[in-house]
């Protein structure tokens, strides 16, 4: 019985100091970065391409759409999905790299927006007969963002956890997200909203 009470008593107290967030996702893709005379639209927006459009597809692209989502914090949800297209582009003209800002639009505990910014690193392989190896990367070169809000007292950030339902010509390992060439592919990202750990004094340490 006391072992009963003290589990109960556990998640009592546990549901009284978690936190409830709700609202919708946004994002725009921003800081594209690769080699001289890269070709590249969309930056500022949801829809980002790069790349030439001389070789039979249109360039490569990167589409995000965000969700709804009423979570507890440390609750694994879908906070968007990205549909990424492989276009067959020419040599030096991809780019390199994009920053995607994931925007979290509270209408509670917060009635503001918080952005949260991704690095993603875009490798562009060359072509061979093998349709794997041909495929183009995005890759999450970090799953924690620096950036984060206060509720309460307490200052959390969104982390990403990895990827959820694929549908399409793709596939993913690990923190990459890859499309075969000329095809498309669509995945969701999975995070959650997490407090940000307290650095501990050096002298602590000792």
């Amino acid at each position: 019985m006391k072992k009963t009470l003290f589990t109960l008593l556990s998640l009592i107290s546990f549901s009284a100091n978690s936190a409830l967030f709700q609202g919708t996702g946004s994002a725009s893709f921003n800081n594209p970065a690769g080699p001289a005379g890269f070709i590249s639209t969309g930056s500022g927006t949801s829809q980002f391409t790069w790349g030439n459009a001389n070789l039979g597809t249109p360039p490569s692209s990167l589409d995000y759409t965000g969700k709804q989502f009423d979570i507890d914090e440390n609750d694994a949800f879908v906070f968007g999905t990205i549909d990424y297209f492989n276009g067959s582009i020419g040599d030096s003209t991809g780019a390199t790299s994009v920053d995607l800002n994931v925007g979290l639009n509270f209408t509670s505990p917060l009635t503001n927006g918080e952005k949260f910014e991704f690095n993603l690193g875009l490798i562009n392989t060359p072509n061979t007969a093998n349709a794997n190896d041909s495929a183009d990367i995005v890759n999450f070169d970090n799953t924690v963002p620096s950036n984060f809000f206060s509720s309460n007292g307490t200052d959390f950030t969104l982390e990403f956890l990895g990827f959820g339902t694929l549908t399409g010509s793709g596939f993913t390992i690990e923190d990459s997200f890859r499309v075969l060439e000329s095809g498309s592919a669509t995945v969701d990202l999975v995070g959650r909203i997490t407090s940000t750990p307290v650095p501990v004094p050096g002298a602590l340490w000792l």
